[in-house]
């Protein structure tokens, strides 16, 4: 592969892939939280390259499907009924 070829997929990598730590921002979502979505597969990773342990695997989520997911959440949340103060 040529270096201009190389330079084109890095720089729509760097755009489009985020990490874990950038995906919760996203979602404004909890560690635990976060983990659930992706065990559940509500959230699906983009790439996963499993490591020797659990802690070694790398997990990058395409951009547009957590902010797609976020959105999800957030209308979640919206559409819950609200609790009413206790007397």
């Amino acid at each position: 592969m040529n270096e201009e070829k190389l330079e084109h997929y890095q720089k729509w990598c760097q755009e489009n892939l985020l990490n874990r730590t950038e995906a919760m921002a996203i979602t404004k979502q909890s560690s635990y939280a976060f983990t659930q979505s992706v065990y559940t597969k509500q959230l699906l990773p983009f790439v996963e390259k499993k490591g020797n342990t659990p802690s070694g695997t790398v997990r990058l989520f395409l951009k547009q499907d957590v902010e797609a997911y976020a959105k999800k959440i957030q209308n979640r949340q919206k559409n819950q009924p609200t609790k009413k103060p206790s007397h």
